[in-house]
């Protein structure tokens, strides 16, 4: 038998703690850094580095948030700066604004670097992660160490978390930095070192423009937050920080979770969708999401007919002659939610919303977000829609589209506005819905930010997994991934046996086990009615651990020839879970897991999900010694459960 034994890094260091929770230090390091970085930003403005005197006043937000505002003025530019620092993370947040606050043009504003700042480590390590490309390795961890003379950059384009997400974590050794970038645009960050320590810069919009009077736009929203000793310690703050901060909420104040879904094509008509349900309610599978994907919209046809029938938010009555309402009303009837696919940017001239206003029409393809006009009538139209159609959640897909650039001294000002269009209607949607969540996707997780995840959930994180045969070794390797990061995504899952199920579980689970097929009497006849409710079943069990800390056990891969394993954590509650994965090349039997941040002298009773075999141990025990997990076939899973006794 193959035996392989993994030590991770972080099980070796000094850390025995119940939670993971800010120490003292780490408040200094964020107060500290906070009290020297008045201006944390920086920008070129008639083409010389801008500077000046500021007046601030600080005010409290909250229990656990303090505002600085800094405010520069230089002719008609007007420069404010919201520093928000918090009490109970060792976290800082700015985001800036520039005004033209006179009667004349700004000059021109220029190389805006949203993050501009030197840390004294002359050694430096950055771990960052690929976005949302529709490839095996989305989401996948790289390390980049950075040498003198040698920058690191890496940069998302078009959207967010396209090619890069935007999270990454700055390890200098001893101490460290997570960051976050909120904007759904275009950046790149760099990391360099010299003899006078480490520069790192994030820049966003390539603006080169000036500001017309009256005119104000804003920077991406940052935050750092500042770890010591272990780097996945830090990891598990930033998860906890977003959240209790950067998380949607209901209207009474409860973070708004990733459902259980189950995702079904919207070109199925009527008595196809009811049936689903009627599927899901006769074998008393659970379901908390009934999801009626793109295809509802528009006309009957060919697939040529697509960017036509998402350019209108009008049902086809050939297939829903009663409305959408007539499936919402189903689901709820069956005590699931209902969730829609929309794409809001798409328009065509004398079509629906095109028909009436062509002035909004971009390039006869989109609609424009930088209309005040515009959005003040998709709010309000959509906010009808939400109700006529019975929508508990609303999906938004598509990608941006933005008016050209007026001239080359406006560029970046229009994509700016498009964006805070976009956040405004997402904001006055739920506004005018109370209670109304939002589903954030575009072509996948390619728009994953600090602003989406504090209105959105990403409950589709690539269209990797569009073709039911994807390979679910890329599934574990998202949730391996953007666990480090995000908390709150979904897995997908296609097929109903152990090992892709579990492949898809995470904080949410979105079904794909018969999106494209429009009745279930053949799919049923290979179907594994007994697997499919069992995993379902298992999924929920084991699912608000997921929202605890997270710990990689292995290295991220989607090699065929190894393991991949990762353990989730809820100090609070006392229990956990570790999920590997053997995967179908794969010699080896057995591996050994250390873990890590168990109380010492706490038991623990671990069980094997699928044998029932029960090991306890003190968490010194399972620190120093590890736990054994064996799985006999290839490809082939283990969940292991762990409760404190």
């Amino acid at each position: 038998m193959k035996r392989l034994i993994f030590t991770l890094a972080l099980a070796l260091l000094a850390s025995a703690a119940m939670c993971v929770a800010p120490t003292r230090e780490e408040f200094v390091d964020a107060a500290k850094w906070a009290k020297t970085h008045e201006m944390p930003f920086s920008f070129n403005y008639g083409g010389q580095p801008f500077s000046g005197e500021c007046v601030s006043s600080v005010k409290k937000l909250d229990e656990n948030r303090s505002q600085r505002t800094s405010v520069w003025t230089k002719g008609g530019l007007k420069v404010t700066c919201e520093f928000i620092t918090y009490s109970d993370f060792p976290a800082v947040e700015w985001l800036v604004y520039l005004e033209n606050v006179g009667k004349e043009n700004t000059e021109i504003i220029s190389d805006l670097k949203t993050l501009d700042t030197r840390f004294d480590s002359k050694r430096c390590t950055v771990r960052h992660a690929y976005g949302s490309r529709n490839v095996i390795n989305d989401f996948g961890i790289m390390e980049d160490e950075v040498l003198p003379g040698a920058p690191v950059t890496f940069a998302s384009q078009t959207l967010s978390s396209g090619a890069s997400l935007p999270f990454f974590t700055v390890d200098f050794g001893e101490s460290g930095l997570v960051a976050g970038i909120g904007w759904c645009s275009g950046w790149t960050t760099e990391a360099s070192v010299s003899t006078e320590g480490t520069d790192l810069t994030i820049e966003g919009i390539k603006f080169h423009t000036y500001l017309k009077p009256g005119e104000k736009i804003r920077s991406q929203r940052i935050c750092l937050l500042f770890w010591r000793n272990d780097s996945q310690r830090g990891q598990n703050l930033w998860r906890r920080l977003l959240l209790a901060h950067y998380s949607a909420h209901t209207p009474d104040g409860k973070i708004v979770l990733p459902p259980l879904a189950d995702a079904n094509w919207g070109s199925f008509d009527v008595a196809s969708q009811k049936s689903k349900i009627d599927w899901w309610a006769k074998h008393k599978f659970p379901l908390e999401v009934y999801w009626v994907d793109a295809g509802w919209s528009g006309k009957t046809g060919p697939i040529e007919l697509w960017t036509e029938n998402c350019a209108t938010r009008e049902y086809n009555p050939e297939i829903y002659p009663n409305g959408l309402k007539e499936v919402s009303d189903y689901a709820h009837k069956h005590g699931m939610e209902f969730l829609l696919w929309f794409c809001p940017n798409s328009a065509r001239e004398g079509l629906e919303i095109g028909k009436d206003h062509p002035e909004w029409v971009i390039g006869n393809f989109a609609l424009d977000f930088n209309n005040t006009e515009c959005m003040d009538y998709l709010e309000d139209y959509y906010a009808k829609l939400v109700k006529d159609y019975g929508m508990d959640w609303y999906r938004q897909d598509g990608g941006p589209a933005f008016r050209p650039d007026e001239s080359p001294d406006r560029l970046g000002f229009n994509e700016e506005k498009h964006f805070e269009g976009f956040f405004r209607f997402w904001d006055g949607l739920v506004k005018r819905n109370p209670g109304l969540k939002i589903d954030n996707c575009a072509g996948g997780g390619t728009r994953i930010d600090l602003e989406t995840i504090s209105r959105s959930i990403c409950i589709w994180r690539s269209d990797y997994q569009v073709p039911r045969d994807f390979d679910e070794d890329g599934m574990q390797g998202q949730e391996h991934g953007i666990s480090n990061w995000v908390p709150l995504t979904s897995g997908t899952a296609a097929y109903e046996d152990a090992y892709r199920m579990r492949s898809g579980y995470g904080a949410g689970l979105s079904i794909n086990w018969h999106v494209f097929v429009p009745t279930r009497e053949e799919y049923d006849k290979t179907f594994d009615f007994k697997a499919g409710k069992r995993y379902l079943e298992e999924y929920l069990a084991i699912r608000d651990c997921y929202l605890g800390d997270y710990y990689p056990l292995t290295e991220y891969n989607v090699d065929k020839t190894r393991w991949l394993a990762y353990r989730f954590d809820v100090p609070e509650k006392g229990k956990g879970i570790i999920m590997a994965f053997r995967r179908k090349e794969c010699d080896y039997t057995a591996m050994n897991f250390r873990l890590t941040e168990l109380e010492p002298d706490a038991v623990y009773e671990f069980k094997n999900a699928d044998t029932g075999k029960k090991l306890r141990l003190t968490g010194r025990e399972a620190a120093e010694k590890g736990v054994d997990v064996a799985i006999d076939s290839k490809p082939g899973s283990a969940l292991i459960k762990y409760t404190k006794k």
